[in-house]
């Protein structure tokens, strides 16, 4: 589950030319890259996302939530779903606890899409990398509200 979640976020990185950057808009970066809607709504779950698909057009949703953080790691979660063709999955709000293999994918995909560690390695950054460095260059890299953060 890790792997496939792994190569799902490196191939999305490489397909659009990302390469190791910080992705500071993630709703807008799947609006334009994937062509998926994008909503951030009032629920009584905030930080809960699903995304929808109707034929071939889909919609993906999350919670809104004080904590951007949450916001998106739960959209790069989505994402993953589409990335690793698992929508399909019907779930309702008693199951979310439940962490079947497809969940465990999402989760390792947005991982891989968002935390820099090891794009930072890749780069050069050396073996002395620690998690502060990782922090400031990921807040750096993301201005524009939504995207605030490490990436």
């Amino acid at each position: 589950n890790e792997e496939a979640g792994r190569e799902a976020a490196q191939n999305f990185r490489a397909e659009f030319r990302l390469g190791h950057r910080p992705l500071p808009n993630l709703p807008r970066l799947i609006e334009q890259t994937m062509g998926i809607g994008v909503a951030c709504v009032a629920v009584d779950a905030p930080g809960h996302g699903m995304t929808m698909r109707l034929g071939t057009r889909y919609l993906m949703a999350a919670g809104c939530t004080d904590h951007p953080m949450r916001l998106r790691s739960t959209l790069a979660h989505e994402l993953g779903h589409v990335r690793l063709n698992s929508v399909e999955c019907y779930v309702d709000h008693g199951t979310w606890t439940k962490r079947t293999p497809e969940e465990i994918q999402a989760d390792a995909f947005a991982r891989h899409l968002l935390v820099i560690c090891l794009a930072a390695a890749v780069d050069g950054w050396g073996a002395s990398l620690d998690m502060g460095q990782v922090l400031e260059a990921g807040a750096q890299g993301g201005r524009d509200g939504v995207g605030a953060g490490v990436t």
